[in-house]
């Protein structure tokens, strides 16, 4: 189905309702919707990619404690009811959704969009219309982050059918994480930037 798995997908979601329970402890960089603007209007001024730092050796380093572990005291924990969780290091989920128009390709963070609690499907479907041009992160009730690490626990109802996706692949509902490895691979492209959201 390719681009149109994501698109129905969504749409499946927001006409069903459902929310889903969840825990999660994330590694905050920024909060702010207008820092985070402001970073990426900054990043879009340049002439080009500034490299974060040396390149890597390739060697992989995990900062981040095992899943039996506890995350470090300056995570930020949250729980409750979500609707969507979707994380993402480019801007376009699919073709014509620019899901994380923030996103930049050297920031070494990862940028998180979270919708909690039941929503009506008024502003769901809101959300959805604006998401072509990535002008979705206005509504009050998406939450967007720049994050270096988190952690997700599923929590469904008993009976209840969870879906988790890792690369549009769908995974098991158990915990995960993710963690960001900055400059561990070269990405080549005919223009030296990310898709431009129009905002």
């Amino acid at each position: 189905m390719g681009d149109a798995r994501t698109v129905l997908g969504l749409l499946k979601e927001i006409f069903s309702g459902n929310t889903y329970g969840f825990e999660a402890a994330i590694d905050i960089a920024e909060d702010s919707k207008e820092a985070i603007q402001q970073q990426w209007e900054q990043a879009h001024k340049q002439p080009e990619w500034a490299a974060l730092n040396e390149a890597s050796d390739g060697q992989i380093q995990d900062t981040i404690p095992a899943l039996s572990e506890p995350v470090p005291d300056h995570w930020v924990k949250m729980d409750g009811e979500l609707s969507f969780f979707l994380s993402s290091k480019t801007p376009l989920l699919a073709r014509g959704m620019m899901s994380h128009p923030y996103a930049l390709p050297n920031d070494g963070l990862l940028d998180l969009l979270l919708v909690r609690g039941k929503q009506s499907l008024a502003k769901q479907l809101g959300i959805f219309d604006k998401v072509e041009k990535g002008n979705h992160l206005t509504s009050s009730i998406v939450e967007y982050y720049k994050v270096r690490a988190f952690r997700l626990t599923p929590k469904p109802r008993v009976g209840q059918a969870a879906y988790v996706a890792v690369d549009g692949e769908h995974a098991p509902t158990k915990p995960f994480q993710v963690q960001v490895h900055p400059r561990m691979m070269s990405v080549l492209s005919l223009q030296p930037t990310f898709h431009r959201a129009k905002i």
